[in-house]
């Protein structure tokens, strides 16, 4: 009786590359949600959902009629604040100029009588009383003189440095309400794409509340939750190709950039993140994309078609080999798994033929080999 045909295939080297397909999302490169950090009435929304912006665009604006008025009052009280320094400046300097001109005329007046009076008491013209009468009228003068002297140098009296104070906090409140009144505008933080927009004109908002929502242009990166089972092949650096419906003959390069330090158990999958670092402008947040991750590869794989692959219910690999004409279960460790070949390590030589087959019924049993093509 022949021996019953068995479909084999041969062991061969080749060039073999491991890959894990999965669905994912984008995520935008930074996502912001713009708010407004008063309360207020919206008075206008310049852009809607789609819409491309440029930073430092305005987006949304508030009625400012009421912030408008203030800064102006605080532009006033500045102006008043400002001409009262200039005023108190002038007046200190020319009162000083004036004093201090009357008390060297003053002293000159007084060192004159005194010269006077010493010249007449060595003559004995007057009495010793006048002449100590001249010398304190000089001591004085050159008191006042001194009190002139140091007034000019110190213009800026009490009376002016409180106008000075009062006219820096105008100058302040001036500065707060420029502050609030640029706040009732929402200005776009980067060039991107509105994504949601959440106010109309006449809505009555409060602070914080998150009135746009944008992703700004840049690097994209894309998710993937990644069955637990692959896990110990990906790492960052590896490269990937990201793919979407919307574009089918485009192939964007990515590159893994972390994985996820846990395990979802209810899914059994951890989230990979890759970056696109060129993205096209259509490819936007939470769309979905096919990711195809190169986990590994190998130039000179021992390798077999995958059907000649077997698992163990104890998790072990085996192939069914044809050895002397007979077909025996050889113990195989798998490596690199690609679409049409499973990477094979110890267990089996290149040019053996491994079965690929249901053909557990005749392991032991002398078999026809039937090469597949």
């Amino acid at each position: 009786m022949r021996p019953p045909p068995v479909a084999v295939a041969r062991v061969r080297r080749m060039g073999l590359r491991e890959t894990v397909v999965a669905s994912a999302r984008v995520l935008a490169a930074a996502r912001a949600e713009l708010g407004v950090p008063l309360a207020g009435v919206v008075r206008a929304v310049h852009v809607d959902r789609g819409a491309r912006v440029r930073a430092g665009e305005v987006l949304l604006e508030l009625d400012d009629g009421a912030l408008a008025a203030t800064l102006e009052e605080r532009r006033a009280a500045l102006g008043a604040a400002e001409a009262r320094v200039a005023q108190l400046a002038t007046t200190s300097a020319a009162s000083a100029t004036a004093g201090l001109g009357e008390a060297d005329a003053a002293l000159r007046r007084a060192e004159t009588e005194l010269r006077r009076a010493e010249a007449l008491r060595a003559e004995e013209a007057i009495a010793p009383a006048a002449l100590e009468d001249a010398a304190l009228a000089a001591d004085r003068a050159r008191s006042r003189r001194a009190t002139a002297l140091a007034a000019q140098q110190d213009v800026r009296g009490a009376e002016l440095r409180l106008a000075r104070a009062r006219a820096a906090e105008a100058a302040a409140a001036v500065r707060t309400a420029e502050a609030r009144l640029r706040e009732a505008r929402i200005r776009a933080p980067a060039d991107g794409l509105v994504l949601e927009r959440r106010a109309e004109p006449g809505d009555v908002v409060t602070a914080g509340r998150a009135l746009l929502v944008m992703a700004a242009d840049g690097e994209a990166r894309v998710a993937v939750e990644l069955d637990e089972r692959h896990l110990a092949r990906v790492r960052p650096g590896q490269s990937a190709r990201v793919t979407a419906d919307a574009w089918p003959d485009v192939v964007l390069g990515g590159v893994v950039a972390s994985v996820g330090p846990g395990v979802d158990a209810a899914r059994g999958t951890s989230e990979v993140r890759l970056r696109v670092p060129d993205p096209p402008r259509g490819l936007v947040p939470d769309q979905t994309v096919s990711v195809e991750l190169e986990t590994g590869a190998r130039p000179d794989a021992l390798a077999i078609p995958p059907e000649g692959l077997r698992e163990a219910p104890d998790g072990s690999t085996w192939c069914a080999v044809v050895r002397g004409g007979r077909l025996e279960r050889a113990a195989v460790h798998a490596g690199l798994r690609g679409a049409r070949a499973v990477e094979v390590t110890g267990g089996l030589v290149e040019g053996e033929a491994v079965a690929t087959g249901a053909v557990e019924a005749l392991l032991g049993q002398r078999v026809r080999p039937r090469e597949e093509r």
